[in-house]
């Protein structure tokens, strides 16, 4: 949304926002508004630094997209709004006196906007909100004496809402209603759709891609996409209007939506508010709810926001003349410090960390794999951006040691912190589809719920697996679709079944009669997949003694799938967590051929396998190739054999521990030392450290992981008492244990390391999968949000 008014490099987002209602002057009646010419129309924008770029009508009302926002023109009633640094006010005069022309006066005017985002490159008299009630006043006349002013809200937890009001006393208008929201720190996969990439087709396929189009199916929407990004939207649904306007840059992103008209009954205000959340997932939030009658408030407590938005602050405002205004500020919870302390870093580094991968260095990145679904090198640099990764050399143990130490050192850290390594993943998801270029991969959120990690995969084209509403939604945040989730829960609670419905999932697993009915219950659309059993049983974690249906059940489940309606497209399996065995993939790939040809035999369209998880963690060979043994060519030679019509069949898998485990490190603060010395016996060493089975840990007990860890390669910078490297150290039997009160939490026994002391840290890598999302702050110690800092290596370590 550029405009030649407007040289600075930040656009500004924040809308002004003007309302005028006009009463006749004249006996016989007045004109009509919309008989107001083009050429007039033009001249009025011209004051307020703006023109016109589309045009649509109804039966009630003319709407135009302008180069900055968006103009409405009733018989009787004007909405103008404009940003950037447009002169709004300098149009009222002549607005007025066009009106006259017409046997038209102003007998209301509401005058509206939140806090600028950048104030200081306003033009006056939008410096000063007084000033800007002032100038209006001036320009109203006499009306412009009944007017009063309010700022709701407190600036210290975010954007405040401006408004003043006037209206003549004795004037009569059909109710009116405002639904006005602002968003700011807009998600940037969200924002991804409202630039002009090499993909861009049409504003109208950026409507639909972004959700819009589904959120208000019944208007007529009117939309434009900027060059070389920004959006603008009006839609007409009889006489009420609305429109969004979307400012996408990473750095000042914003959004604003707006529904207006005589009633709103037919929309719920509750459920429009969330959907406009989960459309940007923005960092903060505000909601202004105004009405020209009394009473009319909104109830934030009704509203089922995303779990990341929680409420700041709320006001009520009663208006001198009539009606009300309530209005709501909401934010997401602070980021862990490492979002923010990288460019920090760099600066106390002398620029030492270099920035984020370009699109460019991103495509190397990503050779010789192309990207699935269309989507392009610009989103995956986006995601990187967002979140604050950091270029290293490769992806080796010493650079993500490296990094480690330069935060450590930069920050004076004592508290646990993870590094997770992006470029692993994106190596890892390349890997993977040169190993198994039929199975699209089906991220496994329960593994790690990472917000970069799921950004960055969905940026890339993976779908994924859900298991609860939770779930759903952090997918949907990071701006992947609802067709590109399986809810992969074979026994789901009621509330997640309704929340799949509701949030457009349609895609499930059962392996009972009884999920059978809660799905015709609550979701009857949905298509299910059958889970059999199968089991690998050399695998960490089996899953075949909860979950996945005998063989000897099949027919019968099919039979009763069939009596209720439930659409069954295709079999699901899952081998256990960490399996290794080749054969159980080739052997339940078998199983569900079985299975697939009793379904197309009762008449079911039977489409999708999902061959599940079990995947082993991830890692990258000097060849390119995955260290995966033979699972790869077993699944392919089974696929072959058994599904060998491509077009068939749609293969799925669910791999989480291959994404996650190899990408994240752990390194952890020793904050306790003792020597053990027994008569006769060789002496061992006791440590302490700042995480631990109560936090990431709990991995030794639900994943029955086996734990590594080295000592931080110590430099003068560091806190710590050794000059020199560890190398050709005396190593010595150790115990680590966690920083609680419990003696269970013990996370290393008779583990050699060298003498270490209070202040030196431990590295724990390959510590991505089933660790922090098990997290809790037992003993009041916070583990649960350990801070995460991104790096982005820019090769397989040598």
């Amino acid at each position: 949304m550029a405009s030649e008014t407007f040289p600075a490099p930040a656009f500004e987002g924040s809308e002004k926002r003007m309302e005028l209602d006009f009463c006749s002057t004249l006996a016989g009646g007045a004109g009509d508004l919309r008989s107001l010419s083009r050429q007039q129309l033009d001249a009025v924008l011209d004051k307020a630094s703006c023109c016109i770029v589309s045009s649509r009508s109804n039966t009630v009302f003319d709407s135009y997209v302008l180069s900055e926002s968006s103009l409405f023109v009733y018989a009787d009633k004007v909405v103008l709004k404009t940003c950037g640094t447009t002169r709004l006010l300098d149009a009222v005069p002549l607005l007025l006196e066009l009106a006259s022309g017409l046997g038209l006066a102003c007998s209301r005017c509401k005058y509206s906007r939140a806090s600028f985002l950048f104030p200081d490159a306003q033009p006056a008299p939008y410096t000063d909100f007084n000033a800007e009630a002032a100038a209006l006043q001036s320009a109203l006349g006499p009306l412009g004496s009944y007017g009063s002013m309010a700022v709701l809200g407190e600036a210290a937890t975010g954007l405040q809402w401006h408004i003043f009001m006037a209206e003549l006393p004795g004037s009569t208008h059909p109710p009116t209603y405002s639904l006005e929201i602002c968003m700011t720190e807009l998600c940037p996969a969200k924002a991804l759709p409202f630039f002009r990439t090499e993909d861009f087709l049409t504003a109208a396929a950026v409507t639909t891609r972004s959700g819009i189009a589904a959120l208000l199916p019944q208007a007529e929407v009117d939309d434009f996409v900027f060059e070389p990004c920004g959006y603008s939207m009006n839609a007409l649904q009889g006489s009420t209007l609305s429109t969004i306007h979307v400012t996408p840059e990473q750095g000042h992103s914003y959004a604003s939506f707006e529904l207006s008209g005589p009633c709103l009954q037919a929309f719920s205000i509750s459920g429009t508010v969330a959907k406009v959340a989960e459309m940007f997932n923005p960092g903060h939030m505000t909601v202004a709810l105004s009405t020209s009658v009394d009473g009319h408030g909104w109830d934030l407590s009704c509203t089922h926001l995303p779990t990341a938005l929680q409420h700041r602050a709320s006001a009520h405002h009663r208006h001198a003349s009539s009606g009300d205004t309530t209005f709501h500020s909401l934010r997401k919870p602070a980021p862990p410090p490492g979002l923010h302390a990288l460019r920090s870093v760099d600066h106390e580094m002398g620029g030492e960390l270099s920035r984020c991968p370009s699109p460019m260095a991103v495509t190397s990145l990503l050779s010789p794999c192309p990207l699935l679904d269309g989507q392009s090198t610009t989103a995956i640099a986006q995601v990187l951006a967002a979140h604050g990764a950091v270029s290293i050399p490769d992806g080796s143990q010493s650079a993500i040691d490296a990094h480690i130490r330069r935060l450590v050192t930069a920050h004076d850290l004592e508290d646990p912190l993870y590094v997770v390594d992006l470029g692993c993943v994106m190596r890892l998801y390349n890997a993977w589809q040169l190993a198994m270029p039929r199975v699209h991969p089906f991220y496994a959120v329960k593994c790690n719920t990472d917000g970069g990690m799921i950004a960055l995969l969905a940026a890339m084209g993976a779908g994924f697996d859900c298991a609860s509403e939770a779930e759903v939604k952090a997918v949907l945040s990071a701006g992947a679709g609802p067709d590109r989730i399986v809810y992969a829960n074979a026994c789901k609670r009621p509330k997640d079944v309704r929340a799949a419905a509701s949030l457009g999932v349609n895609l499930t697993t059962f392996d009972t009669e009884s999920e059978l009915h809660k799905l015709r219950r609550w979701h009857p659309s949905t298509a299910a997949l059958l889970r059999v059993r199968a089991d690998d049983p050399a695998a960490r974690c089996q899953l075949g003694n909860k979950y996945g249906a005998e063989m000897e059940q099949v027919p019968s489940l099919l039979q009763a799938a069939q009596q209720l309606g439930i659409n069954v497209a295709g079999v699901s399996f899952h081998v256990g967590s960490g399996a290794t065995n080749p054969a159980a993939f080739s052997e339940a790939i078998e199983l569900a051929r079985t299975v697939f040809d009793q379904g197309l035999a009762m008449g079911f369209d039977m489409h999708i396998l999902d061959i599940g998880g079990g995947f082993c963690g991830g890692s990258i060979l000097p060849d390119g190739s995955v260290a995966l043994g033979d699972v790869p060519v077993a699944v392919n030679t089974a696929l072959a054999k058994h599904f060998p019509d491509e077009g068939a069949v749609r293969v799925i898998a669910e791999p989480g521990r291959y994404f996650a485990e190899a990408a994240a490190s752990l390194a952890c603060m020793i904050i306790g030392t003792r020597d053990i010395r027994s008569t006769g016996k060789a002496p061992t060493r006791d440590y302490w450290i700042t995480d631990g089975l109560y936090g990431s840990m709990n991995c030794i007990l639900y994943d029955h992981a086996t734990l590594s860890a080295h000592p931080l390669p110590p430099n003068n910078n560091i806190k710590g008492h050794h000059d020199a490297g560890t190398e050709g150290m005396l190593l010595v039997p150790s115990t680590v244990f966690g920083p609680t009160c419990d003696g269970l939490d013990t996370v290393l026994h008779d583990y050699p390391l060298p003498s270490l002391e209070n202040g030196d840290w431990l590295v724990f890598p390959n510590m991505g999968a089933y660790t922090l999302v098990g997290a809790c702050n037992f003993n009041g110690i916070d583990v649960a949000h350990t801070p995460v800092f991104y790096v982005c290596s820019a090769g397989r370590p040598s």
